[in-house]
């Protein structure tokens, strides 16, 4: 699927459920993925970002169950709740550098096996990355503020977690 090159936003739940797209390339103007947006897409295995979008949505990709690698946008600076819940196909996220709250839930279930975290990043929410049982490896940053409860739990696999000093505040992580 491709979309106009004017378009900026991409509303609630506009394309939710249309299981039979493999691939998306979103516009190079887009800023905003809305909530539930590309919900249920089980069989997407690939989304192209441009470097505009600086918000994803709520549940905008939950249940993408074929997706397996995204690269976010440079200037994406938020991910919604459960932007990418139950993607369980999901083993590599590269993430923004401006990026700088990820929501609860938003990686919950995925496959991921290692993250680096950008240098921006200051919140991780509650159970943002819980029962990604592939997650081996955590690199966090310096300015990471708050990991909040439950945000790894469940993570069985993880053997590396990496806290850069400066970090000050866990709210039982």
């Amino acid at each position: 699927m491709e979309f106009n090159d004017n378009l900026e936003t991409l509303g609630d739940s506009s394309f939710c459920r249309c299981r039979s797209l493999t691939n998306i390339t979103l516009p190079k103007k887009l800023r905003v993925v809305g909530p539930s947006v590309f919900n249920l897409y089980t069989n997407l295995a690939e989304v192209k970002f441009y470097d505009n979008v600086t918000t994803l949505g709520n549940s905008a990709f939950s249940e993408c169950r074929a997706l397996k690698e995204i690269f976010l946008s440079k200037k994406t600076k938020t991910i919604g709740v459960s932007t990418f819940h139950s993607c369980f196909a999901l083993r590599s996220v590269i993430f923004g550098d401006e990026l700088v709250s990820i929501g609860h839930g938003a990686f919950d279930s995925s496959a991921l096996t290692s993250i680096t975290l950008p240098k921006k990043l200051r919140f991780i929410a509650v159970a943002a990355f819980t029962d990604c049982k592939s997650l081996k490896r955590i690199v966090c940053n310096k300015n990471l503020k708050t990991i909040a409860q439950s945000a790894f739990q469940g993570c069985s696999a993880l053997e590396d977690f990496q806290l850069a000093s400066g970090s000050t505040f866990f709210d039982g992580a």
